[in-house]
């Protein structure tokens, strides 16, 4: 039983060492998995099993059976949720590494994004390199103004996400949130 108890001891101090290394800067691991979350609470969980793998070896039930349960019930409890708060550390770090990931390739592809025109009764105020108001004049005119010089990123929970036209990370256009209402009329045109 302590050879099959040293296993996950071995593999969890490994696997601890190697994320407080990233955690601390001493080590540095270029890639987008989150290798220093997972890396501690696998690490931590290990450990804890290993630990408990020893304590149910037959010269040690005596020993175990000597310790209070609350306490027993309290290292459970500090492990499980170590590794929970790992756990959610781990997917902020992939979500991150991937919505940087997407705003590249935005960035990149951004003139091939479909055009946008918008419509709307009042000014919208909108502010860009590239976005151009124009007054529409006329009574029958349902919308008044004409918003050109945007392109659509995504739609998403009845919004419109859209940037201007030459936008890149670095020339200070924003991104434009815009609700789907009716006050609004869009167009589309395809990319060039």
């Amino acid at each position: 039983m302590a050879a099959v108890a040293g296993v996950p001891t071995v593999v969890g101090g490994l696997l601890l060492l190697a994320g407080l290394s990233g955690l601390w800067g001493l080590a540095r691991y270029r890639v987008d998995f989150p290798v220093v979350p997972l890396s501690l609470g696998a690490g931590l969980g290990l450990l804890a099993y290993g630990a408990y793998l020893r304590g149910q070896a037959p010269e040690r039930r005596v020993a175990t059976a000597a310790v209070p349960r609350t306490l027993l019930a309290a290292r459970r409890t500090v492990v499980a949720i170590f590794v929970l708060v790992m756990l959610f550390w781990s997917v902020a770090v992939y979500a991150q590494a991937r919505g940087v990931r997407e705003a590249g390739r935005v960035a990149a592809t951004i003139s091939r994004r479909p055009d946008v025109t918008v419509y709307s009764a009042r000014r919208l105020q909108l502010a860009g390199p590239t976005i151009r108001e124009t007054e529409l004049r006329g009574p029958d005119a349902a919308y008044r103004f004409r918003h050109t010089g945007l392109k659509l990123v995504v739609r998403s929970g009845g919004k419109w996400f859209r940037l201007p036209a030459s936008w890149t990370p670095g020339n200070g256009g924003a991104a434009l949130l815009l609700p789907d209402t009716d006050a609004l009329r869009v167009e589309f045109r395809p990319g060039r």
